[in-house]
């Protein structure tokens, strides 16, 4: 969550996004928590930036996304409206 949290804060909302929006929702679905991010930033793609992690030179690079990546159960984005949209089922 952190490394989420803070990704979203950093990039989300740059002062050069078009839309300074971020909503963050965590609930409970039975045994699973899904997390919900939502932000006005540059599209981005947590599938994609972890195809790119695999040709990193630094084996630090990422860490936090790939701890995220294997525990999750599965993840899906997409942008709408300018938005980038990812829900994180854990």
């Amino acid at each position: 969550m952190e490394e989420l949290t803070t990704n979203v804060f950093r990039h989300g909302l740059r002062p050069g996004s078009a839309l300074r929006t971020l909503d963050l929702r965590v609930v409970a679905d039975g045994e699973d928590v899904v997390i919900r991010l939502r932000d006005g930033g540059a599209a981005f793609s947590l599938k994609r930036f972890a195809d790119r992690l695999s040709e990193e030179k630094d084996p630090n690079a990422g860490n936090g996304i790939r701890i995220l990546l294997n525990a999750a159960k599965s993840i899906n984005y997409y942008r709408t409206y300018g938005m980038n949209t990812t829900i994180i089922r854990v």
